[in-house]
């Protein structure tokens, strides 16, 4: 690993954010900790910064570039690394455009748009579309939520938390299940960011209970079981116009970030 010392000043000037954060001195800690993973490297450019953080069967990308021409001197970089399959992660904001070059070698995997939601008074009670009720997820719970995880979403595009990650939530009642036969068959997981933060980590329905409205009993859930001025946010791919169209529903409106992935094997 290349030593190199991350700080906030960096975030602050270049206004970079990692996915999961809105803050910068949420994504400084987050990135601190990425970097002491084993296996994990820093490059570091004049006008670039990538980090490589090894996966199960690949290494996830996140990185910061000035413009077009640092993008292109990372990406060379990049290519001459020896090793297993990338994942690039690019946010742009606004109108702006992902700068990955269309001849560099990288297919586009999916584009992700980032929606947030300002809690603001009392909220309709959640409806009963169901034959099961919301429960809150149990440390029980996980192993099978976690097999759901890995059938239900690519890791590739996902950030998946980990067994412990998972009996954490748990404990923070942050995590919700809705059960049929005693099985789990829709689940929400959702992480505590700040003292008014919160992200959708995943919300998850296996193939045979989808159309039954538990996507929504669990978002109606987690947005109701927090006070006024609480701020949510989570990702979700432009691909999936059935999952905008419901979180748009919801109240949840653009936070003005895309999130780019593209991969090179």
């Amino acid at each position: 690993m290349i030593n190199w010392e991350l700080t906030e000043d960096f975030f602050q000037e270049r206004n970079w954010r990692q996915p999961r954060y809105t803050n910068s001195s949420a994504a400084l800690s987050s990135l601190q900790n990425l970097v002491q993973q084993q296996g994990c490297q820093v490059l570091k450019e004049a006008h670039a910064l990538a980090i490589l953080v090894p996966e199960q069967d690949f290494r996830r990308v996140y990185y910061y570039a000035d413009d077009a021409q640092a993008v292109q001197e990372l990406l060379c970089h990049l290519d001459r690394l020896p090793g297993s399959t990338m994942v690039l992660e690019q946010i742009t904001r606004g109108t702006e455009q992902a700068q990955v070059p269309a001849d560099s070698g990288w297919k586009h995997l999916r584009t992700l748009s980032y929606l947030v939601y300002r809690r603001k008074g009392d909220l309709p009670p959640a409806e009963n579309l169901g034959t099961e009720p919301v429960q809150p997820a149990s440390r029980e719970d996980c192993p099978e939520i976690y097999q759901l995880l890995h059938r239900l979403f690519d890791t590739k595009i996902s950030h998946l938390p980990t067994m412990e990650q998972m009996e954490q939530l748990t404990e923070q009642e942050c995590a919700w299940v809705i059960r049929e036969a005693g099985h789990v068959v829709s689940f929400l997981l959702m992480e505590v960011t700040g003292k008014k933060t919160r992200y959708i980590y995943q919300v998850g329905t296996v193939e045979a209970a989808r159309g039954r409205g538990y996507g929504k009993m669990l978002m109606q859930t987690a947005l109701a079981g927090a006070s006024e001025g609480l701020f949510y946010s989570l990702w979700v791919e432009n691909e999936n116009p059935a999952a905008v169209g419901l979180y748009e529903k919801m109240g949840f409106v653009s936070g003005g970030r895309t999130l780019t992935i593209s991969v090179k094997d």
